[in-house]
């Protein structure tokens, strides 16, 4: 049941649900802010920089060694 107030998820967000993954873990990981994790988890629309995309998929393949930047954009 989808429920109103939950914001849709992107393809990391997901990610990050179904593997138990927090946004702030990915905030203390990467040096990111919560408003940059927070637009990565949650906005469709937020086409990340390289870099930001880099620190993203290192720090996940702590969780997930097969992840990869093509899983998520």
């Amino acid at each position: 049941m989808f429920l109103s107030w939950m914001k849709p998820r992107t393809r990391l967000g997901k990610w990050m649900d179904d593997n138990g993954v927090h946004q702030n873990w990915l905030e203390k990981k990467t040096g990111l802010s919560p408003n940059t994790v927070s637009e990565l988890c949650n906005n469709k629309d937020y086409i990340p920089r390289t870099n930001t995309r880099s620190k993203v998929i290192r720090a996940l393949r702590e969780v997930d060694p097969g992840v990869s930047a093509g899983d998520f954009w």
